[in-house]
């Protein structure tokens, strides 16, 4: 038994004594509050992040996908703005539908 003096209220050692009494109730509450708590706030923060995470590798993904079709637009204009390009498409149609209009005879009657 604690000696009167010291108990809760008379000086500080008593007031230490009964707080060293409860130490184990309230780390187990603590336990008990982290256990309940942390999971759900790490999901949280988890899911944010990885949302803004997925916003900026969209946003990227858009530049360079937005570059990448300035680049080959370029490109494809000035191919097909030049004579020769012109020239190797328009001989290339030519030959295909000559060679098809070779197997049909065609039959006139006048």
């Amino acid at each position: 038994m604690i000696d009167e003096r010291f108990h809760e209220g008379g000086n500080p050692l008593g007031k230490m004594i009964h707080e060293q009494q409860h130490v184990p109730e309230m780390h187990q509450i603590a336990i008990e509050e982290i256990e309940k708590n942390v999971p759900d706030i790490v999901r949280r923060e988890c899911a944010s992040l990885i949302n803004e995470a997925v916003h900026a590798m969209i946003g990227a993904m858009h530049y360079d996908i937005n570059t990448t079709l300035e680049i080959a637009f370029n490109d494809l204009n000035s191919m097909f703005t030049s004579s020769k390009a012109r020239s190797f498409v328009s001989d290339t149609i030519t030959q295909a539908i000559t060679k098809q209009l070779q197997d049909i005879e065609l039959k006139f009657k006048l």
